[in-house]
């Protein structure tokens, strides 16, 4: 074999790795995404004498939306491990009735988390994060006109995902948990987090490096 046909065969070898690389479910990137999610509250209560309500927990419209940053490295072709952060806010996630007032809850939420995926090559993927919330309660009480701003607050916040990819734009849905008290804690103050869960849809773009 002479130096002309083995050049040419190394070509066409380097390009059939690069090739089958380049085309790897799993990317190493950064990623921004924008979301639209509903949040639940985790308890309701409802208190009542004589068909008269004393007393209700309920939920909201809970509807929030968000952006987020994360950069994604590819262990392998088909897995990767990442690291996400960002905001969203979710609007009156929760309401607290009396026969005297109604107090509606929204809070701001700054996660930090850790994320694994599983990319199949037929472009769909699953996966899991977990880490922590940095959360804000606040309040309006339609009795007073008044609106009040709690404190920022660590909760921890884990969830599942899965969804599928187009080159560098994917989309997915999340179902996530975070922990705290519920608005029917005795114990339940500004202070505290609010014990909620999240489903989201995301709409992401990848950067590859």
């Amino acid at each position: 074999m002479n130096t002309k046909t083995c050049l040419i065969a190394t070509f066409f070898l380097s390009s059939f790795v690069w090739s089958y690389a380049s085309n790897d479910p799993a990317k190493t990137g950064v990623q921004f995404s924008l979301e639209g999610s509903s949040s639940g509250l985790w308890k309701t209560e409802s208190v009542t004498t004589n068909n008269t309500t004393l007393y209700e927990v309920k939920q909201g419209r809970g509807l929030a939306v968000g952006s987020y940053l994360s950069f994604e490295y590819a262990l392998t072709r088909n897995i990767t491990i990442g690291i996400k952060t960002g905001y969203f806010h979710v609007f009156d996630i929760g309401e607290i009735k009396t026969p005297e007032n109604n107090t509606t809850i929204s809070t701001d939420n700054i996660p930090l988390l850790i994320s694994g995926k599983y990319h199949f090559n037929s472009k769909w993927f699953i996966g899991g994060e977990a880490g922590i919330d940095y959360q804000k309660l606040s309040s309006y009480s339609s009795n007073d006109n008044y609106h009040d701003k709690g404190n920022w607050n660590i909760a921890f916040m884990s969830g599942i995902l899965g969804g599928y990819q187009w080159d560098n734009l994917s989309l997915s849905t999340s179902f996530d948990f975070t922990s705290g008290k519920n608005l029917t804690d005795d114990k339940f103050t500004k202070k505290s987090t609010l014990e909620n869960i999240k489903i989201g849809l995301q709409l992401s773009y990848t950067i590859p490096i």
